[in-house]
């Protein structure tokens, strides 16, 4: 194979992974994400968009075929060459795997990160909402003595339902079931 044809077997490589990736990686994150997707005008956007680039990048060295139906119909209207179908089409065929296999490994990496995720979600739908913590803080760290219960996190202020004072104001009070307080 001279090196002419090879340049041209590399750009056409280059151009139909460059349409499977936009194009069809478009189509599929479109179809995985419906709610925030493109939809069929962002797709037709993408694979317009893809061709436009490639025409301009590797028009000029290859024709940009990008697909073997192009280079085949375009052989069958005696505009290109028939020597060159078979190399044409089996660069084109490799970009076009190279992308999907690109576009695969993404989505099945996507799929499991959406797997972990459910999976956290659900394990801290089932625990309890509100853990203890740092007893006797509030918001603005100003020191509090708490009289019942502990300081609750959540929505990081303090529970209505507690009796809370600052330090010295009061003296403390007794409530049933505080008397291990001491």
């Amino acid at each position: 194979m001279s090196s002419d044809i090879a340049k041209k077997c590399v750009a056409e490589l280059i151009g139909t992974f460059w349409l499977t990736l936009g194009g069809c990686g478009t189509a599929v994150m479109a179809a995985s994400f419906p709610q925030v997707g493109v939809g069929l005008l962002g797709v037709s956007f993408a694979f317009g968009l893809t061709v436009l680039t490639m025409a301009y990048a590797i028009g000029h060295i290859s024709g940009c075929h990008l697909n073997p139906a192009v280079t085949i119909g375009l052989t069958a209207g005696r505009r290109f060459p028939s020597n060159l179908i078979v190399p044409y089409i089996v660069a084109q065929v490799a970009g076009a795997i190279l992308a999907a296999a690109i576009l695969y490994a993404r989505l099945r990496r996507g799929q499991r990160l959406r797997r972990q995720w459910l999976r956290r979600a659900l394990a801290r739908s089932l625990q309890p909402p509100l853990r203890p913590r740092n007893r006797g803080r509030a918001d603005n760290d100003v020191p509090v003595r708490h009289h019942g219960r502990d300081a609750w996190e959540g929505t990081g202020r303090l529970r209505a339902d507690c009796d809370w004072t600052l330090p010295d104001a009061d003296p403390p009070r007794q409530h049933p079931g505080d008397e291990h307080l001491g």
